[in-house]
């Protein structure tokens, strides 16, 4: 893979799956530098577990309904997720130990492969600008704290909103479904009806 030439154009990547080819990316950008945020693995196996029911509940009926994007990603996504945590990983409550000790494996890979001064190790927060800006200045990279408090919005609780506009979505979906399985025959009912009457009408005009 030429990373180089895959990322040209932009200034950082974040999250799956560029999380999974880290030191790749690392390698083909040697001055570039890495965040390596930090969670207790298990507050993040408790929110790994809402996604990936999340995924099963309403990504995957979508993608059974044939409705891209989602026919076309589902099959990645759950590629991803095996390849980096295994058979378990559609089900991740089947396999804690085995998930929260690759978890670990991957810190301990980031902390033990790269140098300490091209590494932060960030806890998100609402303070964690000021780590982050001192890291960012230390490094020639000029920047001030912003005003606002540091984004932290991917919390385990924002899962409830997808759920509530992505359930209405595909109810809304099923019901078009089932509508459509329902007048079909109805459909061809009268058209059948009036083909029917054509004919008949056909007839009498010869007698």
């Amino acid at each position: 893979m030429d990373w180089r030439t895959l990322m040209a154009g932009f200034g950082a990547c974040v999250d799956m799956p560029w999380c999974m080819h880290w030191h790749d990316i690392a390698a083909a950008h040697p001055d570039a530098l890495i965040l390596l945020t930090v969670r207790e693995p298990e507050s993040w196996f408790a929110s790994w577990c809402v996604l990936m029911q999340f995924n099963r509940r309403y990504l995957a009926p979508l993608a059974a309904l044939r409705i891209p994007p989602f026919t076309a990603a589902l099959p990645v996504i759950r590629a991803i997720v095996h390849r980096f945590f295994g058979p378990h990983a559609w089900h991740p409550e089947r396999d804690k130990a085995g998930h929260i000790a690759r978890f670990q494996a991957h810190y301990d890979s980031v902390r033990e492969a790269v140098p300490k001064g091209r590494l932060l190790e960030l806890r998100v927060s609402a303070d964690a600008w000021a780590p982050l800006v001192a890291f960012l200045n230390s490094h020639g990279i000029a920047c001030t704290i912003p005003d606002d408090p540091f984004p932290h919005v991917n919390e385990r609780s924002s899962m409830g909103m997808s759920k509530i506009v992505l359930a209405a979505w595909l109810h809304r979906q099923q019901i078009g479904v089932v509508l459509c399985i329902l007048l079909a025959p109805l459909c061809a009912a009268l058209l059948a009806l009036v083909a029917g009457m054509a004919s008949m009408a056909r007839v009498k005009a010869v007698k």
